[in-house]
């Protein structure tokens, strides 16, 4: 199974105005038909669990600045201030979104041992 990504916006706000969506990476033989016939049977057999809205997206960042970070997810900004403060050094502009790929599952490993690919867009 492919890592957990999640795209984040609005993150200098409070945590109940923050966007974010997560998403799986799908092998090219998942159609939009298959997909909403597998939502179908989930609802027909779990009507009393509400399921997110889930639909295919291709999805397309272009040039990006990305780090790994290790430790708790409380210290990701740590590693984003740290690509701001590269992309500033290079006269780069940041995107103001996060892209987050989430590498190890954090039920199973450590706080200190988690590893987070952060990865944010370059403007044009």
């Amino acid at each position: 199974m492919p890592p957990v990504e999640a795209i984040w916006k609005n993150l200098r706000k409070k945590p109940e105005l923050r966007e974010w969506k997560a998403f799986l990476l799908q092998p090219v033989t998942v159609t939009s038909a298959l997909l909403y016939e597998v939502t179908d049977i989930a609802t027909m057999r779990h009507p009393d669990t509400p399921l997110p809205e889930v639909k295919l997206e291709t999805c397309s960042e272009g040039a990006c600045l990305q780090t790994l970070h290790r430790g708790p997810y409380a210290l990701l900004d740590t590693a984003e201030t740290a690509i701001h403060s590269y992309a500033k050094e290079w006269g780069l502009k940041i995107e103001k979104t996060r892209h987050e790929i989430y590498l190890n599952d954090p039920r199973k490993t450590k706080e200190g041992d988690l590893e987070t690919i952060i990865r944010m867009q370059v403007a044009k």
